[in-house]
């Protein structure tokens, strides 16, 4: 397994572009960040998991 290790600026970017829906956040991603759409989706699902973990919401992350 790979260790979720983004930049400063892909996090910064894709916090900067929230609140939005993820298909339109997946696309905004790809354009900015100039990557595929596997990354962008896996950008998005780490951090997720990330702010989860970090907040210790334990019932949501069962869902992630």
């Amino acid at each position: 397994m790979v260790k979720f290790d983004p930049s400063n600026d892909e996090v910064e970017e894709v916090l900067s572009l929230l609140p939005l829906e993820k298909e339109v956040l997946v696309d905004k991603i790809i354009g900015q960040l100039n990557t595929t759409e596997d990354y962008a989706r896996s950008l998005i699902w780490n951090m997720k998991r990330i702010g989860l973990i970090y907040t210790n919401i334990k019932h949501q992350l069962d869902k992630v």
